[in-house]
């Protein structure tokens, strides 16, 4: 998995603007980006967490097998990896791009 393979399912119209707009690009790698390590175990489901990107959250799903906790998604995108130790923080690698509208999918739908 590699940058230009998630960048691969964006649609034209947000690729057009990431290569039209410095402030777009700069906003769409900020949201990639939260203060603070977070390790899969220092997670709990559903927690928000604060990105670079004027604040908006980033919501962390997490499934807990019996004593262990693993990070499952970032907000909608399923993990590729996680956990790996950087200098700086901690990288979790996911399967797709991260966008501030990926929360509000499940808007008025009516789950079972």
């Amino acid at each position: 998995m590699n940058c230009n393979d998630a960048l691969s399912k964006l649609n034209e119209n947000d690729l057009t603007d990431l290569r039209m707009n410095k402030t777009a690009v700069r906003e769409f790698l900020e949201y990639h980006i939260v203060r603070g390590s977070y390790y899969s175990g220092d997670l709990k489901d559903s927690q928000h967490l604060e990105s670079l990107c004027k604040h908006l959250p980033i919501r962390m799903s997490v499934i807990v097998d019996g004593c262990h906790r693993r990070l499952a998604e970032a907000n909608n995108s399923p993990l590729y990896r996680a956990d790996i130790p950087a200098s700086n923080g901690v990288i979790h690698v996911v399967d797709w791009i991260l966008k501030p509208d990926d929360l509000n999918w499940c808007e008025n739908v009516i789950l079972p």
